[in-house]
């Protein structure tokens, strides 16, 4: 699916959070593979999202892939050239405000699962059974 949201709408966002020295391309692109799915989810579920809405669901995930390579600040200091950083509050789009809200806009709820799944994989490492000893003939 084509790209929804651009760079200045998610600098917009962003605000001082932006520093100007790193292109969104790759935050923006991201965000579209999220929303890709988000929006594939939600179709087979029946829900109607326009695309206006998912353009800006798409923004804020954009907004919150930004943020989670480069924390935002809490407080600067201008002549003690200090500041302290915001770290993430959760795991996924749990961790910013920005993914937080990207959920909340998302009228299909597939964000949110897409974010709270969790996949495990299991596999046998012991003998196939047709090498197994029964466990009456064990020692």
């Amino acid at each position: 699916m084509a790209i929804r949201t651009n760079d200045s709408l998610v600098k917009e966002l962003l605000g001082d959070n932006y520093n100007s020295r790193s292109s969104l391309g790759q935050y923006v692109l991201a965000a579209n593979v999220l929303v890709n799915r988000a929006a594939t989810c939600a179709s087979a579920k029946g829900v109607t999202v326009t695309a206006a809405e998912w353009k800006v669901i798409e923004t804020w995930v954009a907004a919150h892939m930004y943020c989670c390579m480069d924390a935002m600040y809490v407080s600067r200091s201008t002549s003690g050239a200090s500041g302290s950083f915001q770290r993430t509050t959760g795991k996924g789009l749990d961790g910013t405000e920005y993914g937080q809200m990207a959920m909340r806009l998302d009228p299909s709820n597939c964000l949110t699962e897409q974010n709270s799944t969790q996949r495990m994989t299991l596999e046998w490492l012991g003998l196939p059974p047709s090498e197994q000893t029964d466990a009456e003939d064990r020692d």
